[in-house]
C-alpha cells in the first residue's frame, strides 16, 4: 500500500477590526493531504474550515507538475475538496487562499505557528501541559489560561518561545507544569502570542478532579481582605499557603486545624489557597475572591 504523506498549513481568522485594506477574512484551517489517483497519479484531498460566511478561493502548487484555483465555500465544520489528478512530485504544496474566483482579490496571511499537539495530566497533584510546534514564525511565546467553567478565563503562566529568533523550521516541544493548580475539574486552553501582538487561541482540555480530594472548604468573605478555610478532617493537622495565580506566596500558616479565619493585605483578586495535611501529606488547592 502506498504511504500517505500529510501536509498541513494553517490559517488565521482575522477579526475585521484588524484587518489591513490588502487582507480578507481567513480560513480557520487548510490542510493539503496526498491522495492516489488513476493511472498511478495524485491528488490533492484538501480539507478545510470556512467560517467566513462566502466562498473562498485556495491557489495551491506542488512544484512545476500543478497548479488549481479550488473553490472553498462556507461551512460551519470541516468540509472535502479535491484537486485535479496530477504526476508525483516531491516537496511541500504551496497554499494561498483568495476572496475572489480564479485566485484573485484580497489574499490571507498564513499563521505564524502550527500548533500540532496539546494535552494536559495530572501529575502527582499538580498539572502538566505538553504541546509541541511543527514550524514558528515570528512567534513571542505562549500564554497559558485556566478556567473552571469555560466563560471566565485567567492567565496562570507564559512561556517564550523556545525558536531562536522566534522562528523555526523544526518540531519543537513544549513542557509547562502548573504547581498550584485547583484539585477541582479544570479547563486548559493555549494562547499564542507572535511579536505583532496576534493571537491564534488552541482547543480546549479539561483536566478532570483529582481522585480521592478532601472535602476542605475555603470560603469568601464579604469583609475586606478576609477568608475563611474549613478543613476536611476536623482533627487533623494542615499547613495552609495563599498564593497569586501566578504561584507567588503571599501568606503562610502552619500547624492548623478545625476551622481557620484569616484576614489578609493584597490586592482584590481571585487567589490560591493550597492545603497540606500533615498527615498524608494530600494536597487540596480552592480558588478564593479576597476583597
Amino acid at each position: 500500500m502506498k504511504k500517505f504523506i500529510t501536509f498541513s498549513v494553517t490559517f488565521c481568522l482575522f477579526a475585521l477590526l484588524f484587518a489591513s485594506a490588502s487582507q480578507a477574512q481567513c480560513l480557520e484551517s487548510i490542510t493539503a493531504e496526498k491522495v492516489p489517483c488513476r493511472y498511478g497519479q495524485e491528488k490533492f484531498k484538501i480539507t478545510y474550515a470556512n467560517p467566513t460566511g462566502h466562498t473562498l478561493y485556495a491557489h495551491i502548487t506542488c512544484g512545476t507538475c500543478m497548479s488549481q484555483c479550488i473553490a472553498l465555500p462556507p461551512c460551519t465544520a470541516s468540509q472535502t475538496a479535491y484537486s485535479d489528478c496530477f504526476s508525483s512530485c516531491a516537496g511541500q504544496p504551496k497554499i494561498e487562499i483568495f476572496s475572489k474566483p480564479n485566485c484573485t482579490g484580497e489574499t490571507c496571511t498564513v499563521l505564524p505557528v502550527s500548533l500540532e499537539s496539546f494535552s494536559a495530566k495530572r501529575d502527582d497533584g499538580d498539572v502538566t501541559l505538553t504541546w509541541e510546534t511543527a514550524s514558528e514564525s515570528n512567534n513571542r511565546g505562549f500564554e497559558i489560561d485556566a478556567s473552571m467553567d469555560g466563560a471566565a478565563w485567567d492567565s496562570v503562566a507564559f512561556v517564550s518561545s523556545r525558536a531562536s529568533g522566534g522562528s523555526s523550521s523544526e518540531p519543537l516541544s513544549y513542557q509547562f507544569r502548573y504547581a498550584t493548580a485547583s484539585q477541582d475539574a479544570i479547563l486548559y486552553r493555549i494562547v499564542q502570542i507572535d511579536a505583532d501582538g496576534r493571537k491564534k487561541i488552541s482547543n480546549v482540555f479539561k483536566v478532570p478532579a483529582l481522585a480521592g480530594k478532601g472535602v476542605t472548604k475555603v470560603i469568601s468573605s464579604s469583609s475586606s481582605g478576609a477568608f475563611g478555610i474549613e478543613f476536611g478532617n476536623p482533627r487533623g493537622i494542615y499547613d495552609v499557603a495563599l498564593l497569586d495565580l501566578q504561584g507567588r506566596l503571599h501568606r503562610e500558616w502552619r500547624e492548623k486545624s478545625g476551622i481557620l479565619y484569616a484576614t489578609v493585605s493584597v490586592p482584590t483578586g481571585i487567589y490560591i489557597v493550597r492545603v497540606i495535611a500533615a498527615d498524608t501529606k494530600e494536597v487540596t488547592a480552592r480558588k478564593v475572591f479576597i476583597r
